[in-house]
C-alpha cells in the first residue's frame, strides 16, 4: 500500500507545556523518517482554551485553529479532521510523547498491510476486520 500522506490532529486545551512536549515529540521523530515517506501534515485544533495556543511557540511547522466556544475534545478532533489533507491520520492527545521512531514504524505498517486503522505503534486492524456483535 502506498502512503500518500499523513495527517497528525491534536486538540488542545489549556495546557502549553504539555502541548509543546508533545510537538517537541512529533520534531524528534521526523528526524529518523526516511526520505520516502512524506512530512506529516500538523493540525492544532484550539477548543477555545483559556490559554491560547500560539504558534510561534511550536518547535514544528503546523496549522492552528482556534475554536469559537469550547466544544470538548470530540468536536476538536472532528474539525481537524476536517481540516486535515492527508491520506491517513494519527489522533495524538496534546499530553502523549512518541518515541523517537514512532512515525517511521506507522509509515511502514501502513506501507506493508493494507490496514485501514492502525493502534499505538505496532498493533495492526485489517481493513477486512468487522467487529461482530
Amino acid at each position: 500500500m502506498t502512503v500518500t500522506s499523513l495527517s497528525i490532529v491534536i486538540p488542545y486545551y489549556n495546557d502549553r507545556t504539555a502541548v509543546v512536549r508533545c510537538l517537541q515529540s512529533i520534531r524528534d521523530a521526523l528526524a529518523p523518517l526516511p526520505p520516502r515517506y512524506p512530512t506529516p501534515e500538523i493540525v492544532l485544533v484550539d477548543d477555545h482554551s483559556p490559554d491560547p495556543f500560539d504558534p510561534e511557540s511550536s518547535p514544528v511547522e503546523l496549522r492552528v485553529l482556534r475554536l469559537p466556544e469550547n466544544r470538548g475534545v470530540g468536536a476538536a478532533r472532528n474539525m481537524g479532521v476536517a481540516l486535515s489533507h492527508g491520506s491517513h491520520l494519527l489522533f495524538l492527545d496534546s499530553d502523549v510523547m512518541l518515541d523517537r521512531l514512532h512515525l517511521t514504524r506507522l509509515y511502514e505498517l501502513l506501507e506493508e498491510t493494507d490496514a485501514r486503522i492502525i493502534q499505538g505503534p505496532t498493533s495492526v486492524i485489517p481493513a477486512n476486520f468487522s467487529p461482530s456483535m
